[in-house]
């Protein structure tokens, strides 16, 4: 028996307290049952201890603002494909980064590009010839890589940090940082 058959429980005056992104349509409204929710709408009421996760179409008549319900599982999806979205790119601008006919060689046989004016090096450990390091402008990584491709992808998580990127992402609602390959990156 679902929730919207019990004649104790209110069908009206709920409140939203909270929105659970679930990632895979895996939840299952206890209101009406349905087994594929993405988004859940924790619902709260006065009456009645506890919450209790819903749809997007039952917290709406259970708010009695289906509108409101809508709009709030919009924003959620918004968020979710911008995350998407950004985690791409990121992973675009590795790919691109860390090949390396995109970087220099030197005399001495080292890797090298310049990212936002500094001078990046990747060279081979000479305690350790079959190790990799990097350097960033004067600074010398302590870090050791198997490959000059893994020095690269070193430098660039150095660089260019997802979390930092994600941190832009909630502050401005969108990405503002430009990433190696992207226009207007410097």
């Amino acid at each position: 028996m679902y929730r919207w058959d019990r004649p104790d429980l209110p069908h009206k005056g709920w409140l939203c307290v909270d929105l659970v992104d679930h990632e895979e349509p895996e939840f299952a409204c206890e209101m009406c049952g349905n087994p594929e929710v993405r988004y859940e709408h924790v619902m709260a009421h006065p009456d009645v201890p506890g919450t209790i996760g819903a749809g997007c179409v039952c917290a709406g008549h259970m708010e009695e603002d289906d509108r409101a319900a809508r709009e709030r599982e919009r924003v959620a999806r918004n968020v979710a494909a911008r995350r998407a979205r950004l985690q791409a790119r990121h992973a675009q601008a590795l790919a691109r980064w860390a090949d390396p006919d995109a970087w220099r060689v030197s005399e001495k046989g080292n890797y090298w590009r310049k990212a936002r004016g500094v001078r990046v090096t990747v060279f081979r450990d000479p305690r350790t010839p079959a190790a990799w390091r990097a350097a960033i402008g004067d600074r010398f990584g302590t870090r050791t890589y198997t490959t000059a491709e893994a020095a690269m992808r070193g430098v660039f998580d150095r660089l260019f940090p997802l979390r930092r990127l994600e941190g832009d992402l909630a502050a401005h609602g969108r990405s503002t940082l430009k990433l190696p390959g992207e226009r207007g990156f410097r």
